[in-house]
């Protein structure tokens, strides 16, 4: 779970708490160890997609690899499918957060690394979270 309140941030503890606590009268951590596993998986292919290596890789580096894929993509079709994909994910390098989200991918193209959106992808991922929990 605390890698889902790091994602999140701490504007979203109460939901981490209440996703907690279903969890804890189920017995089982499931839905949280499925979407953590799936968030690594989407962050390896994500960065394999992109040349990047996980291991050797800064928060900077996939910051800017993700603008510049958003910026050669000009087919629109293949830029949403693409970004589908990757909608709810953040990717944690260095104790850095960095969005996979194409919201924030192109409201990210103005701005430098420290002034960085993590808006959409943190919609995103509540969005998701409660649709796996079964949560309004």
């Amino acid at each position: 779970m605390n890698l889902l309140l790091r994602l999140l941030g701490e504007d979203h503890r109460e939901l981490i708490a209440v996703i907690d606590e279903r969890e804890k009268r189920r017995g089982f951590a499931s839905v949280d160890a499925e979407l953590v596993g799936e968030l690594y998986d989407r962050r390896t292919k994500l960065m394999g997609e992109l040349g990047l290596d996980v291991g050797d890789t800064t928060a900077e580096e996939l910051y800017y690899a993700l603008r510049v894929r958003w910026q050669r993509e000009k087919d629109e079709e293949v830029r949403k499918k693409f970004w589908r994909e990757y909608q709810y994910l953040g990717v944690m390098l260095d104790g850095e957060l960095v969005s996979a989200n194409g919201k924030d991918v192109e409201e990210n193209l103005g701005r430098d690394f420290a002034e960085r959106s993590l808006e959409g992808f943190r919609k995103g991922l509540v969005k998701e979270i409660k649709r796996r929990y079964g949560l309004k």
